[in-house]
């Protein structure tokens, strides 16, 4: 007995301890890829500059992403678990001049309000609070003067995914390109859509979100005469569809080769953009 109760107060020691060590790995994370851990207007994000911010002549593109629904959290740094080492390793191979954001969604927080497992959803009128607080960090980074407001992108997996297709229905003039996998838009919102150059994945196998999101909005979006889309349906894949988008490079070949220059886009609903 007095065996058994001493293996269960050192289990009890040791899982605190063994949590602890997780929790600093992941923080070690951010710093580790060499992230600034910034929080402003209640929302914790990562930061990056790569490339050459001596030349002021050069302007600086804008990578904006939204991570999936299993890096939210407070650690700011579990957010850079996808996507980030492929966007510094193109940006390293490149020379790319870019200033990279990554916020972190809080738990218990989505960045659109909608059940993931529907085939169809309305947006509403208004975003997300964390989203709208993401928004708010993005537009204040653009602030600055280096900034090439023509090249500001978007990328979102998952959760994220969402997220993409929300921003991309509310401010069609916003970005120059996105990338979205495996998420769902509201597709009455394609007329609007179409006027960013957007890349999207599914897999057909996907069992978190239906693949017929991706299914309806790449036919919304030919319906509405979009010029500048590719949808990817991966045969016998799952969820994780990410893994496969981020680590060809022909995708963000394409994605920074977008700029966006002048869009006439018609107001709607929304208002003002």
């Amino acid at each position: 007995m007095k065996k058994l109760l001493f293996f269960v107060l050192a289990f009890c020691l040791v899982l605190p301890l063994a949590a602890q060590r997780g929790k600093k790995k992941v923080s070690r994370h951010a710093a580790k890829m060499g992230f600034q851990q910034v929080e402003a207007f209640g929302m914790k994000y990562c930061k990056k500059k790569v490339g050459n911010w001596n030349n002021p002549l050069e302007k600086a593109a804008v990578i904006f992403f939204l991570h999936g629904a299993g890096e939210r959290g407070s650690d700011n740094s579990r957010q850079l678990v996808h996507g980030a080492a492929q966007i510094l390793r193109y940006c390293k191979e490149t020379k790319m001049k870019a200033l990279i954001l990554f916020p972190q969604c809080p738990e218990g927080q989505q960045w659109v309000d909608v059940p993931w497992a529907e085939t169809e959803h309305t947006m509403k009128p208004k975003p997300a609070a964390a989203l709208s607080l993401a928004l708010t960090v993005l537009d204040q980074e653009c602030a600055d003067r280096a900034i090439d407001k023509d090249r500001i992108y978007i990328v979102g997996l998952s959760m994220g995914g969402y997220g993409v297709w929300d921003v991309l229905s509310r401010y069609p003039k916003k970005f120059a390109g996105a990338i979205a996998i495996c998420g769902g838009a509201d597709i009455k919102e394609a007329d609007y859509i179409k006027f960013t150059p957007v890349l999207f994945y599914h897999g057909a196998k996907d069992n978190v979100v239906p693949v017929e999101r991706g299914r309806k909005i790449n036919e919304a979006l030919k319906a509405q005469g979009a010029a500048n889309f590719r949808y990817v349906e991966v045969p016998n894949a799952g969820h994780d569809t990410w893994n496969v988008a981020f680590r060809t490079r022909e995708n963000w070949d394409w994605l920074f080769k977008q700029v966006k220059g002048e869009r006439e886009v018609p107001k709607k609903h929304w208002g003002t953009r």
